[in-house]
């Protein structure tokens, strides 16, 4: 439980987000994932073509049921296997630092990272920054994932993912 909370805390420092984060930050409690479900559904039908509005009404949904997420997004393999690497006692810390972080800067993304870089620095944990080649990559694939949404603005997210496979492979 204490790795999966350093990990998507630490995640809070790479670009991503989604309803999966959300999901994955309330850790095994079915009634707080129906809760987050629930939010993640009524945002759907409430912002269908708006993904800010989609995204900050899920946010505040949670917050409402005390489901503040730590972080979204993706935390690469390199950190994923730094973080593995340290002690328990180092890993605790890390985990208890980012936390504090988070508390303090839970609605300001920027801040939060700000406030989190010196915990990972002090546990040793170096995050790369992403190559143009990954940069290039990932807006090419939230631009399917752009195009997809308009081009099919009523089909569940299962559905659309084949779509954005297709457009980011051609």
């Amino acid at each position: 439980m204490k790795r999966t909370l350093a990990v998507l805390a630490i995640a809070g420092l790479v670009i991503g987000g989604g309803a999966a984060a959300y999901a994955a930050t309330i850790g095994g409690d079915a009634g707080a994932r129906a809760q987050a479900k629930g939010c993640v559904g009524k945002a759907r039908t409430d912002h269908a073509g708006d993904a800010k509005a989609k995204h900050d009404a899920v946010a505040g949904c949670l917050k409402d049921a005390g489901l503040v997420p730590l972080g979204a997004g993706h935390v690469g393999k390199a950190v994923r296997e730094q973080i593995k690497a340290l002690p328990a006692d180092k890993r605790a810390a890390l985990v208890e630092c980012v936390k504090k972080a988070h508390e303090a800067n839970a609605t300001d993304k920027k801040a939060f990272r700000a406030a989190a870089k010196p915990c990972l620095d002090q546990a040793g944990i170096t995050i790369t920054p992403p190559t143009p080649d990954e940069l290039a990559k990932r807006q090419k694939a939230k631009d399917c994932r752009d195009q997809a949404r308009k081009d099919h603005p009523d089909t569940p997210p299962d559905q659309l993912r084949d779509a954005v496979k297709q457009c980011v492979v051609a």
